[in-house]
């Protein structure tokens, strides 16, 4: 095997760790709970939460008629 083969493997390698070391990290991190985010149904709701919805979007919420 040439010199520049090996190199190239080794480089090849090492990328591929380097790959597989951040797979698993992202896999051990916690998930987000999810539990205090704006839901469908708050939305339709609409009140304090869909208002804080459309904030969010960069809406304006409706007044009321």
């Amino acid at each position: 095997m040439s010199i520049w083969a090996a190199l190239g493997l080794g480089f090849a390698g090492s990328l591929f760790g380097i790959a597989l070391a951040r797979l698993f990290e992202h896999l051990r991190r916690p998930r987000k709970d999810f539990s205090s985010d704006i839901t469908p149904v708050d939305l339709a709701r609409g009140g304090a939460r869909g208002d804080e919805l459309m904030e969010r979007c960069g809406l304006e919420p409706e007044e009321a008629a």
